[in-house]
Formats: structure tokens, C-alpha cells, sequence
């Protein structure tokens, strides 16, 4: 069917970028390193490595989390939930990602209004750096984005989870 190979296809996507999300966390580990040597070493502090790894961060929370939702590490109460039934899990895993679903798509439409805004303006932080701040501004509609199809995904997948008993359909 074509609906599991998109199925299929936003699982590798969320997979790829979460592995991609893991290099960036090395150039993260990277730029702190380099910054604290020149501060202690060289005495000679960085102006931009404190708003680069921000940057950096801010946009590897926002963008893991299709992984996060695919590999199911969101939090969520596990002291009511591994005790229910598959059909409730089901039904409830479909009713909060539907919430969810909605959440993200205003997320989306307000992220991308903020993005487009920063990059219209060229809008740069306070800093005496400045960096441009609409790279990671982008993160947020883009991030929203995965997650609204790996979000698809799980809620059609709780549909499919809930079977109907054959006694109760009436013809």
C-alpha cells in the first residue's frame, strides 16, 4: 500500500536527521571545548561561542524531536499507561496525538510567520556578536513540520491498532 511506504519514509526521515542531529552535537561539544582553552589557556575569551552553542542547542532540541517521538522517549505517565490494555493505549495514544497534531500545525503557522519575519528584517541578537537569528528561528517551523508527519504517522498507527469485534458490526 502507499500510505506504509510514506509510513515508512518518515520513520527513515525522523531516523536520518536524528543521526545527523547526533554529529551536531560533537560540533556542540567542539565549539565549548575550543572556547573554554582560549578562556583559560590563551586568556583570550571567544564573543561567539556562547550564542553559537545556544544556537546550536536550541536547534537540536527543536529538531530531535520527531526522533524522540518515533523512538516513543517523550515523557508520558507510565504508571497509568503500561498497565492499560493495548486497545486503551491505542485509543489513547490516538486521541493525544490528534491534540498533538493540532498543537504542531499552529506551531508551524506561527513559527513560520516568526522565521519569516527575522530573515524580512535581518534580525540579530544582542550580543555584541550579533548573529543573525532567523537560521534558528527556521528550526522551529522545520522541527514542527517533522513532527506533524511522525505525528501522522503514530496516529495512524493507533487507528490501525484498534480492531473492532466482529460482533459488534451490524449489517
Amino acid at each position: 500500500m502507499k500510505i506504509d511506504k510514506a509510513l515508512q519514509l518518515i520513520d527513515v526521515c525522523s531516523e536520518k536527521i536524528g543521526a545527523i542531529l547526533c554529529f551536531t552535537l560533537i560540533a556542540l561539544m567542539g565549539v565549548q571545548v575550543l572556547e573554554v582553552i582560549c578562556r583559560y589557556v590563551f586568556n583570550k575569551p571567544t564573543i561567539w561561542a556562547l550564542e553559537i552553542n545556544s544556537q546550536i542547542f536550541a536547534g537540536v532540541g527543536m529538531m530531535a524531536g520527531a526522533y524522540a517521538l518515533l523512538h516513543e522517549t517523550h515523557v508520558r505517565i507510565d504508571i497509568l499507561y503500561r498497565g492499560w490494555s493495548s486497545q486503551r493505549k491505542a485509543l489513547v495514544d490516538m486521541l493525544s496525538y490528534s491534540i498533538v497534531f493540532l498543537l504542531l500545525c499552529l506551531l508551524l503557522w506561527k513559527g513560520s510567520e516568526m522565521a519569516w519575519w527575522s530573515f524580512k528584517i535581518k534580525e540579530t541578537g544582542y550580543s555584541y556578536f550579533a548573529p543573525l537569528l532567523w537560521p534558528v528561528k527556521t528550526a522551529l517551523p522545520l522541527a514542527a513540520l517533522l513532527m506533524l508527519f511522525q505525528t501522522f504517522n503514530k496516529i495512524v498507527r493507533s487507528c490501525r491498532s484498534l480492531s473492532i469485534p466482529k460482533h459488534g458490526i451490524r449489517r
